[in-house]
């Protein structure tokens, strides 16, 4: 939340976050920022927003680029989609 409001957050301000608030910030920070929003697939999408969640989207985003066997460097590029976009979404899935 401090990132978002950008200023130090009580935690009165923690308690007081809307729902609206909170699904906007995991847009943002889970599912946009990563670039994830470009996946066509809504199971390897979800995957990739829960993985980026629970391990951060850089790491999330390391573990697809092995599963498509792209340079596994962190950073969903045209590289990655390119990869996602001609590979076989059964497959990715299943191995990220």
């Amino acid at each position: 939340m401090q990132d978002w409001r950008h200023k130090l957050q009580t935690a009165e301000d923690v308690k007081g976050l809307t729902e609206a608030e909170a699904r906007a910030i995991y847009r943002q920070r889970y599912i946009i920022e990563p670039g994830y929003s470009m996946i066509p697939d809504n199971r390897i999408r979800a995957l990739m927003v829960d993985s980026g969640v629970n391990h951060g989207p850089k790491a999330a985003t390391k573990l697809l680029q092995k599963a498509v066997a792209v340079e596994a460097d962190g950073v969903f590029g045209a590289k990655t989609l390119e990869a996602i976009l001609n590979g076989d979404a059964e497959a990715i899935y299943l191995k990220t």
